[in-house]
């Protein structure tokens, strides 16, 4: 049996964070102000427990979901035992392991069937990242997910984001060339 998950009611907004201790998944989301990689998480519907929140999120944003079925949440808070719980100010963090995402993928694959961004239902966490495709109405929140590495004050090296450009087709401006890009992790 399940050790039970501590109470936690104050909360607005939950999230989770997938990681084997060296990589997490994240994802890249074009719609803020200012477009960056974040976390998978999202604001607390009605009286959501802070688990079903971070769950019921985690489905939407991976798979393009509006409606998170309820069996699936059931069977997920069911299976999945949080390796931590983070709660900072209104927003609690719940870190599983990437063998809980592809339990996740088995559970979805059995009561969803059916995503916006795949073409069939990914079995792995590679197809997760590399087979998502994107909708040109109704983009998702998250149009990329892709894992980084767990360390402190990551910078992104400018030649790497030139390379990047010539996928592009595009060029980096020359203040972007003086100044790296920095990434907390």
């Amino acid at each position: 049996m399940k050790p039970p998950l501590p109470i936690i009611a104050d909360f607005l907004a939950a999230g989770t964070l997938f990681t084997n201790g060296t990589h997490v998944l994240a994802g890249y989301q074009k719609g803020y102000t200012s477009p960056s990689i974040s976390g998978i998480g999202g604001k607390r519907e009605g009286t959501e427990s802070y688990i079903e929140t971070a769950l019921r999120e985690t489905v939407e944003e991976l798979f393009g979901l509006s409606v998170v079925p309820l069996v699936l949440l059931n069977r997920m808070k069911g299976l999945l035992e949080p390796r931590r719980i983070h709660k900072t100010g209104s927003y609690v963090l719940v870190i599983y392991n990437f063998n809980d995402l592809e339990k996740i993928l088995e559970l979805v694959r059995r009561d969803v069937k059916v995503s916006p961004l795949y073409k069939t239902l990914p079995k792995s966490i590679s197809e997760l990242m590399l087979d998502r495709s994107m909708p040109v109405e109704n983009p998702p929140e998250i149009s990329h997910l892709c894992l980084l590495p767990v360390v402190k004050n990551c910078i992104i090296d400018v030649e790497f984001l030139e390379d990047i450009d010539i996928i592009l087709g595009t060029t980096r401006q020359s203040k972007i060339e003086s100044n790296p890009v920095n990434v907390e992790i």
